[in-house]
């Protein structure tokens, strides 16, 4: 159903607003382009006219999700902070941006997850590398230093990712099995990202 906000949307933002809640909802294999249109209140035809086809419209919705991600990334590894610095805001923004959309976030790692033809393709949509070549920079700065011990940034990286974005892609199986409540996990969410920066500066021995 349309909303009073809906109507001070484009109809190119009506269907790709509409075809994240019915990705979300029904996963990308069951979407399918008649139920896009009918949630954006347009025919199939204006559809295609925007997008193409359901692939295209999942692109345009995974590639903005990650932009946003890698612009705010790059510009906190790209800055002049020191290392922990740098990590306390990275963990802090993934939590932020997973928190504005958690839906979005659990719905492209899931299906990240589930269908590796999917990710080569999302591969060439996602600029990780000016990030990724950004992490190995500095570590390798600080490991000619003589500040951390040489360490294989894949590795690095791998923990960081893990470190930063589980604790919301996995929230309420936490509080489930953990018995948190809300306040508690909210708590437990303020403390992550200086928990994570200690303990990867640890695995470092940063000095």
């Amino acid at each position: 159903m349309m909303t009073m906000n809906d109507t001070k949307l484009s109809t190119k933002e009506k269907i790709k607003h509409a075809a994240t809640k019915v990705f979300i909802d029904n996963g990308y294999d069951a979407t399918k382009t008649r139920d896009i249109a009918k949630a954006a209140g347009v025919n199939i035809s204006t559809l295609h006219y925007y997008y193409g086809t359901k692939e295209e419209l999942f692109k345009v919705i995974v590639k903005e999700a990650f932009d946003e991600f890698f612009i705010i990334m790059n510009a906190i590894f790209d800055s002049e902070l020191p290392l922990r610095d740098k990590l306390v805001a990275f963990v802090e923004n993934c939590l932020t941006l997973a928190k504005k959309n958690p839906s979005i976030s659990i719905f492209v790692f899931g299906e990240m997850q589930r269908n590796n033809e999917k990710v080569k393709e999302l591969k060439e949509l996602i600029p990780n590398q000016r990030l990724n070549d950004s992490i190995i920079t500095t570590l390798d700065g600080l490991a000619q230093q003589g500040k951390i011990k040489p360490t294989n940034p894949k590795y690095f990286v791998a923990n960081l990712l893990g470190l930063a974005i589980f604790p919301s892609l996995a929230k309420e199986s936490l509080m489930a099995h953990l018995d948190f409540q809300d306040s508690e996990y909210e708590e437990f969410i303020s403390n992550q990202p200086k928990i994570v920066a200690d303990i990867l500066l640890k695995s470092i021995e940063y000095k």
